[in-house]
């Protein structure tokens, strides 16, 4: 059996269970919940988002919220008890939550699955609608790349180009590129303005002399190479190319993180908190960029004053922020001429139409369980009232208690079997439940079952704070025990 586990920092706690305990995540599904997920950096939102894990359904982790919200209230009153008082309040108030939400089972279930099903043919449409106009009428295969493509661009690091073999030729060059940066920076005095800077670049220059010296020694090369020489150049092209293609690959996360913010962003006025936190979000990531683009260029125009095939490669900043500009283009997959914002939009909805029905099955399964807990908590009556042979007063008494507990049972799951049957779920296993039960109760469950029908709303019933019927109190009182 899979658990799924919504935690608020599931992110974090992934990275510890890799580390520590990789057999747990064998068992368990994480994802953020969707009141804390904006808190999150899109790679987290992309990955362990409530729309983008599998399992979970309609479900936006937020129940122990909820949980918290109806508890509030007793705060005050509970404040200044005893330990002790203060649980037994605490754990009657639970009890009663828990009466309230198994009580509106009737209601509750059938509304989530038509809220399941108005989700799945809402999502359904638009997604055929949204494809059609893409050109790929009923086409869904690719969204299953993009999704996969969209966690890459969130998920894939870039390797380090000291991991990468090299021949001493191209370690002697990047050795050499290193020396000029370095002599390039401590030409600008802003690089140097205190004393401790200076030493510290000085420092790195004479050591990568000694590089230098001893690469230049190995390879025989008795005269430091120049850009001007031909094979000083093949290879410093080389570099830079590559070196390119990697900024790109970091860039286009970059770019993809801006543009899930800025989506985001249009959700909320621009007086809202959060769209001031997304704001301040969006203005890191174009710093991000603008820092990582800037060093890349200076290096290039200095080099492009001796190897002249490299002008022209320079990355602007606005082509950098856009992820459908045409630098990405060499590392898009499958179907570049489908636009970006189309490719995120057909994502959500294939993701929530997932959900949805992933819901439609969990509540259809709800409603089986829900069926057979009441089914079997009247065979339990039964078999208690079997054991009673109505000699004593006190058994008369507990005989009488047992029959008009089974008789509440009864009610609610003949509640919970037409309410459920009206939205398309049939259980005949139900018919088990209501066998062995005395002829006297019958007509009596009937009108029991009228009254509640007729004189109860259901949409007084649903917020969690409304009064809830005690079924115990109306039986006794409708037969007068």
């Amino acid at each position: 059996m899979t658990y799924c586990v919504l935690y608020d920092i599931a992110c974090i706690l992934k990275k510890h269970l890799q580390k520590n305990d990789t057999n747990l995540l064998d068992q368990i599904v994480l994802g953020l919940p969707a009141f804390h997920s904006y808190a999150h950096v899109p790679a987290c939102q992309a990955v362990l988002g409530t729309r983008r894990v599998p399992k979970i359904g309609l479900s936006d982790g937020e129940q122990c919220e909820r949980l918290w919200s109806y508890l509030r209230c007793f705060s005050a009153i509970t404040k200044e008890m005893t330990k002790s008082h203060r649980c037994d309040v605490l754990t009657s108030a639970l009890i009663h939550y828990g009466k309230k939400s198994s009580g509106k089972l009737y209601y509750s279930l059938p509304k989530k699955l038509e809220k399941a099903e108005t989700v799945a043919t809402a999502c359904e449409e638009a997604l055929a609608r949204l494809l059609t106009n893409a050109g790929m009428s009923g086409n869904v295969d690719y969204i299953q790349t993009w999704i996969q493509e969209e966690k890459d661009k969130f998920t894939t690091t870039v390797k380090d180009a000291a991991a990468i073999e090299e021949s001493k030729y191209v370690k002697y060059v990047r050795s050499l590129l290193a020396n000029r940066e370095l002599r390039q920076k401590l030409m600008i005095e802003d690089n140097w303005q205190d004393e401790k800077s200076l030493v510290a670049n000085v420092e790195l220059l004479r050591r990568s002399e000694k590089e230098l010296a001893k690469i230049e020694k190995e390879c025989g090369i008795r005269k430091r190479w120049t850009w001007s020489m031909d094979s000083a150049k093949e290879i410093v092209i080389e570099i830079v190319l590559e070196e390119r293609m990697r900024l790109i690959e970091t860039l286009r996360t970059l770019a993809h993180e801006r543009l899930f913010l800025l989506k985001m962003k249009r959700l909320y006025a621009n007086g809202q908190k959060l769209a001031k936190t997304l704001a301040t979000s969006i203005s890191k990531k174009n710093h991000n960029i603008t820092a990582v683009l800037t060093p890349f260029n200076r290096k290039v125009q200095y080099l492009s004053k001796e190897v002249k095939e490299l002008r022209g490669i320079e990355i602007s900043i606005e082509s950098a922020r856009d992820p459908t500009s045409a630098i990405y283009s060499n590392i898009s997959q499958v179907h570049d001429e489908i636009p970006g914002e189309v490719k995120q939009e057909a994502i959500d909805l294939f993701c929530r139409l997932s959900r949805a029905v992933e819901e439609r099955d969990l509540v259809k399964a709800d409603m089986a369980n829900s069926v057979l807990f009441f089914r079997n908590a009247i065979e339990k009556v039964q078999c208690t009232l079997a054991d009673f042979a109505g000699a004593s007063v006190y058994e008369r008494g507990a005989t009488s208690l047992l029959k008009q507990d089974c008789l509440r049972l009864r009610g609610v799951l003949l509640q919970l079997t037409k309410s459920f049957s009206a939205v398309g779920f049939e259980d005949t296993s139900v018919d088990a439940g209501m066998t062995n039960i005395d002829d006297w109760a019958v007509d009596d469950l009937d009108e029991y079952i009228e009254d509640e029908e007729g004189g109860k709303d259901p949409e007084e019933d649903i917020e969690i704070d409304s009064q809830v019927d005690d079924f115990d109190d109306e039986v006794l009182d409708l037969f007068d025990y």
